[in-house]
């Protein structure tokens, strides 16, 4: 029996049951006659049943009164209708009859069981296909007495037929075609039970009409410059593609057709978004587009490193780049483009072409360009060191690991040079004609083979001297956020500069062009002080950078923030460089950053080759100090019992900044001294200010100290003072300078805000202090820096603005300059044991509103009295020349006339008097004859100015008392008659001990600058004695100088000596008034011709003039050569001779401006100098130069 069967067979049982079912028969009879019993009747049950089940048994016989059970049985298919008979009922299978009174039937009667029809619900997924997509349709279907035995699926309406997939299935699918517009399509499925019963569902979906889609699947937004990205559409059967640039700077397709396309990103200046199209187009013409934008970064793209700062046409230069080099970048340089003889990573190589002139050099991109470097064409000069290629010391000190110094006897020359360098295996890889070295690039895997190498080099025969070349750090002290900027630019008066700057130009005044050299490694035009400089054509119309990229987080911070305080571009919230606040108004500026890798031999070669570029003013924030000391437990630190010697601090404790070691110094000083002997030889116009230097200690200690030790007119030292920030703790930095540092070294008793920075160095040397706290650049924060380093930019911008307009104006007189205007600083440095000054004292003659206090940088001071003095103007002046230059030299004729008297504007006059014991006659008749001898003084010029000096001997030495004295400046330069006089009273005698006398000590000591020698003066000293003279030539113990070094100084400041010899003639008088070019005159004993010699040696300084045309200020090199108009092929500067006055004399100048940094049409102003005997100044012609563009 099937299990529905069964099912229902029960169901009709229990309703059977539930009721009462009708037996068969009547009611009984009751016999109640007596006599027996009668014998138990039985009766006969029997069954009656219709087809579709059984009875079981079919019959019983049953006693009367009992009853009878039946067993019911259903057949598969049927149902019990219904059972009775026998007055029975049915209780589940089983039928049970009344009691049995008389035969009787049990008729069940069976029905067939009727079969239920399946049900199907038809879905599709999904309801609107598009075209070429594949619908999917379900047939869910059940039948609840027996189970589905087929499907079939047909299409029953719509306009397209579609192919089904699976019509026999459960589920079937479809691909739906393509429609021309919207169609809907209904399907019916069929679905037939096992019984034959079938049940129907239908389905309807839309087919829509879809046109072309297009997606861009990427999701990149952000790429590199000339990056590439891959592109791809979603595809379909018949679709075409089309991919274009709609936004942003143009880059490049692979292919502009196809699904699958790779895009170029444009080399850009700046971050610049682009937007990128697909279209797509069906079958049918239907179009679809997508944007995609990117956001293209902009790689900084510079000049790192030059291999060399100077280079002669045909050698090769390498430039670093901070990207790979390009096969489409070349070289532009001097107004060629050079291809790259070759390419490695970020490297490329050029080789310099002839013809070739000093100028910019750049790199040009395929849009872009990169910085510009300077590269002056000039003899092949030294390698730079190379960034990386430095070892340290196990003192710490760094050192250029790839080569070494050396200069060599005299009378070598390069193949002496190679034979050297053999001896370490190395090679010859530069010479600086003007430090006099050669540069020996050697190979060395570290510090103690270099050294070894060293050693091998200094026992060569023909080696001098042979050094390391050490890396000379910047003068930074300090990185903080604290203190905040606070009242620094008003404590130098710089905003009130820039206004009296911006008034006083532009009317009477006409603002000359100015270049400007910083020594430093460069600076980072990713910052936003510099960004506006980035690309050779980009930047101020007024100013240009020629500068290496250095990123402040890979050793361009220093150089980002000096440069910065020069040049940096205004409202940016970091650096404000005062040249850039004034570029409205100055006559344009060039900025030249090179510090040859920061070496010492490459900072000192790159300020020739900035000076040899027209520099005027140079900006040195560098410096070192001695320190002795031995890791003498080799923990590879420096311990305090393990110094023995160096820079002492104001505290008496050894300073640790910017430390070498004796060798390294004694290196640096040799190659300083050589550096600056031929810097006042080559370029005595140009200023180099330094720092005095951040360890607390004397700025002047020659033995401790450079180079702000350095006896130079052309060096103006800076220390630094406090600014008058708070730190954020609320405490102020001038308190904190009082005391709150072991160095503060200042007297608390003392009230004033304005204070020596605890930091910065002092002493007699310093010229003038500024701020040295700026706030600056510290990766991508501005935050506050410290240092003597920062206080020189403000200085040398001062300067150069000074110079812009008085281009003539000499090194000692912008000295003066900036200390006549200077603002006072409490001058006082209380040592743990010994006092200072924190900058020589300013005078009474120098400043007399501030005698007697250090120099304060005063910016607005120091252009008015620039403007007051061009105003004022000098003595002889003629008319203006103006000269215009494009290409090629122009030779203009400057003819002058020599006046009948007073040839000398100005003249300065020493008298060194003997005051040893002999002597005391003269001075009783110098003394009466005063003021004779001072008019006729006063006769030699119109500009007159007169000093006294004196000597007698060493103390102790031949005799002499403890009261005796070899020089003593009396009375520097003055036009003040009546000091003389009272300087002379004031002349005591003193013994001498034996007959030679310290003439040449006095003699030195009144040719330095103390004394006030003025540029352009006639100098003459008048020297008066009566004995001859110690030599320390010739006598080994004698402490003072000899004839060989008295006679240098005297030539080199061209010092005419006119000897007054009383008694007798005087061999050594004789003979230095010859070298000289003065007059040795023969006085009686008491010396009362002095007056009449006095006459007589005025009077021949204007017979027999030897006459020289020479520029003064010409800073940019404009003038190529002055030769006698009647000796054109003569040497350039050769002078005309034999001069009377009242000739008249003429010279022909050249004038050439090619290899200017001038961004665009500029001018220079600068003077021709009428100079006699290659001193003094009788004449001056103003130049204006101006070139194109």
């Amino acid at each position: 029996m099937s299990s529905k069967h069964t099912l229902l067979t029960r169901s009709v049982l229990a309703a059977l049951i539930s009721g009462s079912l009708v037996a068969c028969g009547g009611s009984s009879s009751d016999d109640s006659g007596g006599g027996e019993p009668p014998e138990t009747a039985s009766y006969l049950v029997s069954t009656e049943v219709t087809t579709g089940g059984s009875l079981d048994p079919d019959q019983q016989t049953v006693d009367e009164g009992d009853s009878a059970d039946f067993t019911v049985t259903i057949t598969d298919g049927f149902t019990l209708e219904a059972i009775s008979g026998c007055n029975g009922s049915l209780d589940g299978a089983t039928y049970t009859t009344g009691a049995i009174t008389a035969d009787c039937t049990v008729s069940a009667e069976f029905e067939p069981i009727p079969n239920e029809a399946p049900t199907v619900s038809a879905t599709a997924e999904p309801e609107e296909v598009m075209e070429t997509e594949t619908a999917t349709m379900n047939a869910n279907a059940s039948d609840s007495d027996g189970e589905v035995a087929n499907y079939q699926w047909v299409q029953t309406s719509g306009d397209v037929e579609v192919t089904l997939e699976g019509a026999d299935s459960e589920q079937c699918s479809f691909v739906a075609p393509d429609v021309s517009a919207d169609t809907p399509v209904t399907f019916e499925v069929t679905v037939t039970d096992d019984d034959g019963d079938t049940a129907t569902s239908e389905v309807s979906l839309t087919i829509t009409n879809t046109p072309a889609q297009a997606v861009i699947n990427s999701d990149v937004t952000e790429i590199d410059e000339l990056d590439s990205l891959t592109l791809e559409a979603d595809t379909n059967t018949g679709w075409s593609y089309s991919w274009a640039q709609t936004a942003g700077p143009e880059g490049e397709f692979s292919s502009t057709t196809d699904a699958l396309t790779e895009y170029t990103a444009p080399e850009v200046n700046a971050n610049e978004t682009v937007t990128l199209e697909l279209t797509v187009t069906d079958d049918k013409g239907r179009t679809d587009s997508a944007q995609h934008d990117l956001l293209v970064v902009d790689l900084d793209f510079s000049i790192a490193w030059q291999s060399k700062a100077s280079a002669a046409a045909g050698s090769n230069v390498v430039l670093e780049l901070t990207r790979d080099v390009r096969s489409s970048d070349v070289v532009l340089f001097s107004g060629a483009e050079i291809a790259p003889t070759s390419i490695d990573g970020n490297q490329l190589t050029f080789t310099v072409p002839d013809e070739s002139s000093s100028g910019s050099l750049v790199v040009q991109g395929e849009t872009k360009d990169s910085n510009s470097v300077w590269l002056e064409i000039g003899e092949t000069g030294l390698t730079n060191a190379h960034p990386d290629s430095v070892f340290d010391s196990t003192l710490g000190e760094q050192v250029v690991s790839d080569f070494l110094i050396v200069s060599l006897v005299d009378g070598s020359d390069d193949a002496t040079a190679e034979e050297v360098a053999a001896t370490v295996g190395g090679t010859v890889l530069g010479y600086d004609s003007t430090l006099g070295v050669y540069q020996i690039g050697v190979s060395a895997d570290n510090y103690a083979e270099l050294e070894s190498q060293l050693q091998t080099l200094q026992g060569h025969t023909a080696v001098v001297s042979a050094m390391m070349d050490p890396i000379i750090e910047d003068e930074a002290i300090d990185w903080s956020g604290d203190p905040a900027i606070g009242e620094q630019r008003d404590r130098n008066n710089v905003q009130a500069g820039a206004e009296t700057y911006q008034a006083a130009v532009g009317t009477d005044i006409t603002p000359m062009f100015m270049a400007l050299g910083v020594s430093e490694a460069g600076v980072d035009y990713t910052q936003v002080d510099f960004d506006g400089f980035a690309g050779a054509e980009s930047g101020h119309p007024k100013m240009t950078l020629h500068s290496p990229s250095v990123a402040v987080d890979a050793g361009g911070s220093h150089g980002t923030n000096v440069t910065g305080l020069i040049a940096g571009e205004l409202g940016d919230g970091g650096n404000a460089g005062l040249l850039s606040a004034l570029a409205d108004n100055h006559g344009g500026a060039a900025v030249l950053v090179n510090s040859g890798s920061s070496s010492l031999v490459g900072r000192l070669s790159s300020t020739m080759s900035m000076a040899r570029a027209g520099a005027s003013v140079i900006n040195w924030s560098w410096g070192i100090h001695r320190l002795v000391a031995e890791d003498s437990n080799e923990d590879g630190t420096i311990s305090n019992d393990e110094i023995t010697d160096g820079a002492m601090t104001c505290a008496d404790s050894y300073t640790r900044n910017n430390v070498v070691n004796q060798r390294q110094f004694d290196g640096v000083k040799s190659l300083l001294t050589n550096f600056f002997n031929e810097f006042r030889e080559n370029h005595p116009q140009t200023v180099i200010v330094t720092s005095a230097g951040n360890g607390a200690t004397d700025a002047g200690d020659f033995d401790n100290r450079l180079p702000s030790s350095f006896d130079s007119n052309q060096l103006v030292v800076v220390g630094a003072h406090t600014s008058g920030g708070l730190y954020s703790d609320g405490r102020s930095e001038d308190e904190e300078a009082a005391s709150g540092y072991e160095t503060s070294c200042f007297d608390t008793s003392i009230s004033t805000d304005v204070k020596r920075a605890h930091y910065s160095n002092y002493g007699e040397t310093v010229d003038i202090t500024a701020s040295g706290t700026i706030a600056g650049w510290d990766g991508s924060d501005v935050v506050s820096h410290r240092g003597t380093s920062y206080a020189v930019p403000m200085v040398a911008a001062t300067v150069a603005l000074v110079q812009s307009i008085d281009p003539t104006l000499t090194p000692v007189q912008i000295k003066q300059l900036l200390r006549a205007s200077a603002l006072p600083i409490e001058n006082t440095l209380a040592g743990a044991t010994t006092t200072n000054v924190v900058t020589r004292e300013l005078t009474v003659d120098e400043n007399p509103s501030a005698a007697g206090s250090g120099a304060r940088l005063n910016v607005a001071g120091a252009i008015e009295a620039a403007v007051t003095r061009y105003d004022e103007g000098s003595g002889s002046v003629g008319e203006p020349i103006s000269v215009g230059v494009g290409d090629g030299p122009v030779v203009e004729t400057v003819t002058f006339t020599v006046p009948e008297d007073n040839v000398y504007d100005a003249v300065d006059i020493f008298f060194t008097v003997d005051v040893s014991g002999s002597y005391y006659d003269d001075l009783s008749t110098f003394r009466t004859q005063a003021t004779a001898l001072i008019d006729e003084f006063l006769s030699a010029g119109r500009d007159v100015q007169i000093g006294l000096s004196s000597f007698s001997e060493f103390p102790g030495y031949g005799g002499a008392d403890s009261t005796d004295y070899p020089f003593r400046l009396d009375l520097p330069l003055t036009n003040q008659s009546d000091n003389l006089i009272a300087a002379l009273d004031e002349l005591m005698i003193e013994f001498g001990g034996d007959s030679q006398e310290s003439q040449y000590e006095a003699l030195y000591q009144t040719a330095s600058r103390e004394s006030g020698w003025r540029e352009g003066a006639l100098p003459i000293i008048f020297l008066a004695t009566d004995a001859p003279f110690h030599d320390a030539d010739n006598e080994s113990d004698y402490p003072g100088p000899g004839r060989t070094a008295t006679l240098q100084r005297l030539q080199d400041n061209d010092i005419r000596v006119y000897g007054l010899q009383s008694g007798g003639t005087i061999d050594e008088v004789l003979d230095v008034t010859e070298v000289t070019g003065g007059e040795a005159f023969l006085l009686s004993r008491n010396s009362s011709e002095i007056v009449d010699a006095v006459i007589e040696a005025i009077d021949s300084t204007t017979q027999n003039l030897s006459l020289n045309l020479e520029p003064f200020g010409d800073f940019a090199g404009l003038v190529e050569k002055v030769v006698p108009t009647d000796s054109p092929d003569a040497n350039n500067g050769q002078p005309i001779e034999g001069v009377q006055p009242g000739d008249q004399v003429s010279f022909d100048v050249t004038f050439n401006g090619d290899g200017i940094p001038t961004g665009e049409t500029v001018s220079f102003s600068f003077r021709l100098r009428i100079v006699v005997g290659g001193a003094a100044v009788i004449h001056e012609i103003p130049v204006i130069v101006t070139i194109e563009g």
